[in-house]
C-alpha cells in the first residue's frame, strides 16, 4: 500500500513538473511572439474593375520597360530621382505643390520576394521565421490572393492554449498587415491581365501580375485621373 501511495505521488509530482515546464514554454513563446500595433489601417475589399483591352496604333504608345500603355501624358514631364526606381511624371506648370502626376515601378510580387527573402521587413529573426513558415503553409498562387487573406484575417486572441503554430502565425499576419497594408479600398482586376488597385483619398495603385514580376503605376490626383480615366489607360496596356 505505501509502494502504492509513493508511486502515484512520484507520478502527480512527475505530472505537475511536466505540465510546469509546458506552461512556462508556452508562456514564454507567448512573450517572444507579442506584437503591438502602433498602426490603424484599413485595407477594405471593394468591387472588381473590369478591364476590356484595346490595341493602338504603335505610334499611340508609351515604351516603360517591359510595358507599353496610351500616351496621353504630352502634359507630363519627367522627373528623375536617383534614389528611387520609380519613373515619375508630374504636370507641367501645375500652381501649388504640384500634386498631379504618375509614377511606374517593375519589382517582384510580395509573394515571390517574400518566399525569396524576408530583407524588405526588416531583419528580425522572429519576423522572419515565423513569416517563412506562414507562407510555406499557405503557397498562395499570386498576390491577390495573398492579400485577400490578410484582408480577411480576423485575429483572434491567443493564450497559453494557443498552439505554437498559432501563436508564431498570428504573428506573421499581424506583422505583414501592419507592413504591406494601407488605408484604402482593394479592387481585383479581372481581364486580359491579373492584377488589382488599390484606391485611397487622392490616388489609384494600380498593380500588374505577369509571373513572379509586378508592375506597379501610380496615377496621383483623383481630380485629374478619375475612375474612367484610369481604366481607359490600364486597358490598353501591354506587357512584353
Amino acid at each position: 500500500m505505501k509502494k502504492k501511495n509513493t508511486i502515484l505521488i512520484i507520478t502527480i509530482i512527475g505530472l505537475l513538473v511536466l505540465g510546469g515546464i509546458l506552461f512556462g514554454y508556452k508562456y514564454s513563446v507567448l512573450n517572444r511572439y507579442k506584437y503591438t500595433s502602433e498602426k490603424d489601417m484599413h485595407l477594405i475589399e471593394s468591387e472588381t474593375w473590369k478591364i476590356d483591352s484595346k490595341t493602338l496604333d504603335p505610334s499611340e504608345y508609351l515604351t516603360l520597360g517591359d510595358i507599353k500603355i496610351k500616351n496621353e501624358f504630352s502634359q507630363f514631364e519627367k522627373k528623375t530621382d536617383e534614389d528611387s526606381k520609380d519613373i515619375v511624371y508630374v504636370l507641367k506648370n501645375e500652381e501649388g505643390i504640384g500634386n498631379t502626376g504618375w509614377s511606374y515601378l517593375q519589382s517582384k510580387s510580395f509573394t515571390g520576394s517574400l518566399v525569396e527573402n524576408f530583407t524588405n521587413l526588416g531583419k528580425e529573426t522572429k519576423a522572419e521565421k515565423s513569416i517563412k513558415k506562414f507562407m510555406d503553409a499557405h503557397k498562395f498562387k499570386n498576390d491577390i490572393e495573398f492579400i485577400k487573406y490578410l484582408i480577411e484575417w480576423k485575429e483572434e486572441k491567443v493564450n497559453l492554449f494557443t498552439s505554437t503554430k498559432e501563436i508564431e502565425e498570428s504573428y506573421a499576419v499581424r506583422y505583414l498587415k501592419d507592413n504591406l497594408l494601407v488605408d484604402g479600398q482593394f479592387h481585383s482586376i479581372e481581364g486580359k491581365y491579373t492584377g488589382y488597385v488599390v484606391e485611397n483619398d487622392d490616388k489609384y495603385e494600380v498593380n500588374l501580375i505577369a509571373g513572379d514580376k509586378k508592375y506597379i503605376i501610380t496615377f496621383k490626383n483623383k481630380g485629374y485621373f478619375s475612375k474612367e480615366k484610369v481604366l481607359d489607360l490600364i486597358s490598353t496596356i501591354e506587357i512584353a
